[in-house]
């Protein structure tokens, strides 16, 4: 679907013209369930959501908690797991289906699928948000950079080993869309795809470089949505790369002091969200009527991003590079052969 084309879709622009800062009038991930007058309403609905214990995470389940529907949550802090999963589990009224995950980790992901599978045999929303960024040089147990496999490499398998389940049997036209959300952020924009890198070419602790990684796995989440929907819109699944804005979240630890000190507590800087205003352009991109019949979008601030321009701030718009159909095609194939599946 070509970005340029599409009328604008913003529903939220007003507030997001002028921020004030963690807190303002922009729109929590709550807030858009109620605007869409969707709590209680999709009991017969499952969403996964990875990454669901701190930040961005909880507060999307916790918002898509409100509709209603099945909570199928996955991640790696099993120590966390029972304080927040009681907490979902009575604002959905149901018990929370939680299952350990470690995406650097192919055979956790495996496991995690297999267990997945087991539990539900439908999920209509996917909400891929688990992401690291570290300033340590670590690699993955196969081998890959640590950051790119956590936020890239695990979800992309993962998407593989269910995505049957994102499938509708019988798609049709009069029928709502599975959708399918990865996070991307604003480091898109540092630079086109690194291929010889991401092969592992680049895998040296002396040259290691922290935010090319996380600008890197950004890049790749959003390729991953864009070709994605081209490959399954016409089943009935539709994704979606969405950039959460400016939060402070807990990977902010490995920012540069310098960076940091622009968006930290006492910078005053107004474009900084809430952790819970960072998560309302996920669940607007499971939930919104106004994306039913698209996909392969970048969104922000709740609205259908458009080109980067020089000075535009907090909604930053999408790089020249951020819908390289050749680029997200290459990568896919080349990431098939680094998870080991097919080219499916």
């Amino acid at each position: 679907m070509d970005a340029h084309s599409l009328p604008p879709i913003a529903p939220y622009k007003h507030l997001h013209d002028s921020p004030k800062g963690v807190g303002d009038a922009r729109p929590t991930a709550a807030q858009i369930v109620r605007d869409l007058e969707l709590e209680g309403t999709m009991t017969d609905r499952t969403v996964l959501v990875s990454g669901f214990t701190t930040g961005i995470g909880l507060e999307t389940a916790r918002a898509m908690a409100l509709t209603g529907t099945q909570m199928v949550l996955a991640g790696k802090d099993t120590a966390a797991f029972p304080k927040v999963a009681r907490e979902i589990s009575t604002m959905w009224g149901k018990e929370a289906i939680v299952v350990e995950m470690d995406l650097a980790d192919f055979a956790s992901v495996r496991k995690a699928a297999e267990e997945i599978r087991s539990k539900v045999k439908r999920i209509n929303f996917a909400i891929f948000n688990a992401g690291i960024m570290t300033r340590t040089y670590l690699k993955t147990p196969q081998g890959h950079d640590i950051t790119f496999g956590v936020n890239y490499l695990g979800h992309f398998l993962l998407f593989h080993l269910i995505k049957d389940l994102l499938l509708p049997l019988s798609p049709s036209p009069d029928s709502p869309s599975s959708r399918l959300v990865t996070l991307s952020s604003l480091g898109h924009l540092a630079g086109p795809l690194d291929m010889p890198w991401i092969k592992g070419g680049h895998y040296d602790e002396a040259k290691h470089d922290h935010m090319h990684a996380y600008h890197q796995s950004k890049l790749a989440t959003l390729y991953m949505a864009t070709e994605i929907d081209r490959r399954f819109s016409a089943r009935g699944l539709r994704a979606f790369a969405v950039s959460p804005g400016t939060t402070i979240t807990p990977l902010c630890d490995a920012l540069p002091p310098e960076v940091l000190a622009t968006i930290g507590p006492e910078s005053g800087n107004p474009i900084v969200k809430s952790n819970a205003q960072g998560a309302a352009t996920s669940v607007w991109a499971c939930l919104a009527p106004d994306l039913e019949g698209m996909g392969g979008l970048y969104l922000e601030d709740e609205a259908v991003a458009g080109p980067a321009t020089p000075g535009s701030g907090a909604g930053a718009g999408y790089a020249t590079h951020a819908y390289d159909g050749e680029a997200a095609k290459k990568l896919w194939e080349e990431t098939c052969e680094m998870v080991g599946i097919g080219k499916n």
